[in-house]
């Protein structure tokens, strides 16, 4: 994946935070063209090695914030569902039991 720098040369998405420090989200403060468009970058080097790249119509300051937001969802509903909980196995109809056994979970699983 080419984006462009600031000088507006495209470079390949990994050189153009290949310095910045492992773990640390960097904002690219200007838009960036990617894929003929012009876009908000956020990206940062893993402790694998690896690199993530987040990709934004909109400011990419909050992007990262919302984004762990969004994943802590995904991951609670992933163990509700088929890590451990396996809430689905319950049989539970009742509301006020499944609200109860929700609310347990989720503050044992935070």
């Amino acid at each position: 994946m080419k984006l462009s720098r600031t000088n507006g040369q495209l470079s390949p998405a990994v050189n153009v935070f290949r310095s910045f420090p492992v773990s640390a989200a960097c904002y690219l403060l200007d838009r960036r063209f990617l894929c003929h468009h012009f876009f908000w970058v956020t990206g940062m080097c893993l402790a694998s090695g690896d690199y993530l790249f987040m990709v934004s119509h909109d400011e990419s300051d909050q992007v990262v914030i919302d984004d762990a937001k969004r994943w802590e969802i995904e991951v609670l509903c992933q163990s509700l569902k088929e890590r451990g909980f396996n809430v689905e196995d319950a049989h539970l109809k009742d509301e006020a039991c499944l609200k109860l056994l929700f609310a347990v979970i989720t503050i044992t699983f935070c």
